[in-house]
Formats: C-alpha cells, structure tokens, sequence
C-alpha cells in the first residue's frame, strides 16, 4: 500500500506551489521524502512504515533509465510485477 488519496491530493497541492515557486530554477527538485517529513514535522500527516523485502530501485539520471528497464521486465517476466499498470 501507498499514499492515501488525500495525501496525494495534498502533495499535488504543494507540487503545484512548487512548480509556482521555482520556475526559474530547473534544477529544483521536489523530494517527496523531505516533503513528507515535513508534513509529519507540521504535525499535519502521519506516517506509518510497512516492511517489505522488495529491492528499490529509481531513477536519478538518464543513464540510470536501462537499467531500470531491464530490471522492470524482470519483474514482469517473473510474474511479480504487472505487464500493463493501468
């Protein structure tokens, strides 16, 4: 499980109003870690951490992108992971 809806709704809010705040500066980021902490600093969400054995894995530059993909299609070959998401 994820992110409760209004929790999404929430981050899309405060997306938008970074988007708003940094349109000058492409090399901003919105961090949804720092993002959620602050909502928990705020005392506005709280979070509850599930356990998991899954490998993470993301993108952070572009050469990063094949080995994901591959890494992905394993996922979906082995049957643990969804060929069509949505």
């Amino acid at each position: 499980m994820g992110f409760y809806p209004i929790i999404i709704s929430l981050l899309e809010a405060m997306f938008i109003d970074f988007l708003n705040n940094n349109i000058y500066d492409p090399k901003s980021e919105f961090l949804i870690p720092t993002v959620v902490n602050d909502l928990i600093q705020q005392k506005m969400e709280e979070v509850h951490i599930l356990k998991t054995d899954s490998k993470w894995f993301g993108v952070t530059f572009k050469e990063d992108k094949p080995l994901v993909k591959n890494q992905i299609a394993d996922l979906v070959e082995s049957g643990t992971y969804p060929s069509i998401l949505f």
